[in-house]
């Protein structure tokens, strides 16, 4: 299955069959000039003289990474028509979904990253957008010093996630969903009363939680609804590039793809059940579960990869194509080079549930038995602070990390 990242000026697929055209079967038409709102792009005028119509828009390269705050990357564009044929430098207009984490050149394509994490970058060229994602991490941070126990419910909570320090969502029972702006957390409507296991967005007006009987719920920044995912399995991550390019995982090797308009099935090849999902592209995504399953997507299909281990995994994350760790049972840390994964000493035989960092130098794992580890670039070492069993992290390279786990437990720690 081939997922494209095109879509024409209304949020629809671009379809090779129904290009812009002007009255006759001669295809007139023009390049334009995207502008903006706060909200987008909001409209056209055109700028050149009788063009090809673009039908087909991608992001190039699809991801990439950088290390450091001001660090740059310039993407770009490859526009093709209909028929196939290439645009040379069509003019693109370019913006990133949160600011918080990368500004770019409207231009330009020219990325700058402001702090640790993904954020979506788009391109907009004749009406057609496409995405692509930039990684950003920031080494040379201080280990978190302090960890402060916020208590905003007793229901358990599965995962956190957010856009910047004062923009952060938490999931977890029973349908519960947290809100924290900065100074306090709030209870949220989810419009559910089904277990939340995951939590990921692109903004902070479109993030999507998902969990038991094939729950997927959508935010777009006034509330919560329910979106159709098309089955009843239980769900246990999710993650994607862009609103158009959503994957959600789970029970019995499910999953599924959400392009912007429905959630269909993709083949995984395996039964296993999948308990997280990551990437660093379109095209560059891992899928974790038991049994060691590890399932890498090139854009196409799904293969497995060989993990080295039969312990279920939990959770990936990692800062570039080739820095990617993987943590589950037994204390069990899987990292990536590139080429293959390698077992890392954790020392804790504790299961741990999530991996989270901001560099190859300040990464993050937490668990059962209130286990919090922290990588320096040299080894894992455990961390004090928690007292129950913790489930999720996030944070920013900016501010706070926070972590979650049962009875409600919320942790923000401070460097």
């Amino acid at each position: 299955m081939l997922v494209s990242s095109s879509k024409n000026a209304n949020g629809n697929p671009a379809r090779s069959g129904n290009p812009i055209r002007a009255i006759g079967r001669k295809a007139v038409t023009y390049l334009f000039l995207i502008t903006f709102g706060s909200g987008g792009w909001l409209g056209c005028d055109p700028i050149g003289p009788e063009q090809l119509v673009v039908v087909d828009l991608r992001v190039v390269p699809p991801g990439a990474a950088v290390s450091g705050v001001g660090a740059t990357h310039t993407f770009s564009v490859e526009a093709r028509t209909a028929e196939g044929v290439l645009i040379e430098l069509p003019p693109a207009t370019w913006r990133t979904l949160n600011t918080n984490l990368a500004t770019i050149d409207a231009a330009s394509g020219r990325a700058a990253a402001v702090a640790s994490g993904q954020v979506t970058v788009g391109a907009a060229v004749g009406g057609v957008v496409a995405y692509g994602l930039l990684t950003v991490s920031v080494p040379g941070l201080d280990v978190v010093a302090s960890w402060q126990e916020d208590v905003a419910t007793a229901i358990t909570l599965s995962d956190v996630w957010g856009t910047s320090s004062s923009d952060v969502h938490a999931v977890g029972d029973f349908g519960t969903i947290l809100y924290y702006d900065g100074a306090a957390w709030s209870e949220m409507n989810s419009g559910t009363g089904d277990d939340l296991i995951a939590l990921w967005g692109t903004s902070s007006n479109d993030v999507y939680a998902v969990g038991d009987f094939g729950t997927i719920q959508h935010y777009d920044g006034s509330g919560w609804s329910e979106m159709t995912s098309g089955t009843g399995e239980h769900f246990a991550g999710v993650w994607g590039t862009s609103s158009y390019d959503v994957f959600a995982v789970g029970r019995e090797g499910t999953i599924r793809h959400y392009d912007g308009t429905v959630w269909s099935m993709m083949t995984s090849e395996v039964s296993d059940d999948l308990a997280g999902v990551w990437g660093m592209s379109s095209s560059d995504i891992y899928a974790v579960g038991h049994g060691g399953t590890i399932l890498h997507y090139d854009g196409s299909e799904w293969s497995t990869m060989g993990s080295g281990t039969s312990e279920l995994l939990h959770a990936a994350w990692g800062t570039s194509a080739s820095d990617i760790y993987a943590v589950g049972g037994g204390g069990t840390i899987l990292h990536y080079d590139g080429t293959s994964w390698n077992t890392r000493p954790s020392g804790t035989i504790a299961h741990l549930y999530d991996v989270w960092g901001t560099s190859p130098t300040d990464v993050y794992a937490v668990g059962y038995d209130a286990t919090i580890l922290h990588y320096d670039g040299t080894g894992w070492s455990a961390l004090t602070g928690a007292t129950s069993h913790l489930l999720a992290a996030w944070g920013t390279s900016s501010s706070d990390v926070y972590a979650v786990g049962e009875s409600g437990t919320i942790l923000r720690g401070s460097r």
